[in-house]
């Protein structure tokens, strides 16, 4: 059949390769606004030879998107920095926003379902120091995740 597991884990948003025991095929999962739908393809459901699963998936995901009226988009969320969890951007500095300044956002999870952020100043900084801090600060969040995970488990 010739799929490319990865392909779709890589290159398309929403829709993920599961393989395991009992289920080998895509999940489509499509969240909006409150809304949420998860669809199950499996392999076995044909086998013909002119069959794509893929295609069938993008296809089931965007029509479960145009159900709950979700625009498609196909937009990467990727950092300029090669470090997973920092990106850089802009932060307004006043209430009315016409005043910002560049900052590196940092984003980890301190505890299981909850995401923090925190942002470090370019312009107060400089750019060396300012990522230096950030990634201090990612690396700091991701030990706390993982030493509250061993306290759990043990």
């Amino acid at each position: 059949m010739g799929i490319d597991c990865y392909e779709a884990a890589v290159k398309f948003k929403n829709i993920m390769w599961r393989d395991d025991k009992h289920f080998k095929g895509y999940v489509i999962r499509v969240m909006w606004k409150n809304k949420s739908a998860c669809f199950y393809l499996s392999l076995r459901q044909c086998r013909s030879e002119n069959w794509n699963p893929l295609k069938t998936a993008i296809s089931i995901r965007n029509e479960m998107e145009k159900e709950f009226g979700k625009p498609r988009t196909e937009r990467k969320i990727t950092s300029n920095i090669f470090t997973q969890g920092i990106t850089e951007g802009w932060k307004a500095c006043t209430r009315d926003g016409k005043k910002k300044t560049r900052h590196f956002f940092v984003t980890a999870c301190r505890n299981p379902r909850k995401l923090s952020r925190m942002s470090v100043s370019i312009d107060k900084w400089g750019e060396q120091k300012a990522l230096a801090k950030a990634m201090k600060i990612r690396k700091r969040m991701v030990e706390e995740y993982f030493r509250g995970r061993n306290h759990e488990t043990n």
